[in-house]
């Protein structure tokens, strides 16, 4: 939950239980997961998603040894 102060600033402090903001487009996106067949593989790390580095997202496992 985002509470944001009239100036746009965040608030921080102890948070309601409902909270009216006025807005001109509202955009929810449910929570993400991975599909089960990678989540049910070896290549995903202990959160189940595929286990890359975050620069160059190759797999931190496996090479491209043959391409």
């Amino acid at each position: 939950m985002c509470v944001v102060n009239d100036d746009g600033t965040p608030d921080i402090s102890g948070a309601p239980d409902e909270i009216t903001m006025n807005y001109d487009m509202l955009h929810l996106a449910p929570p993400q997961a991975a599909p089960k067949f990678i989540r049910e593989s070896e290549l995903v790390n202990a959160a189940g998603w595929l286990d890359v580095n975050i620069n160059t997202l190759q797999h931190v496992n496996q090479t491209n040894a043959g391409f």
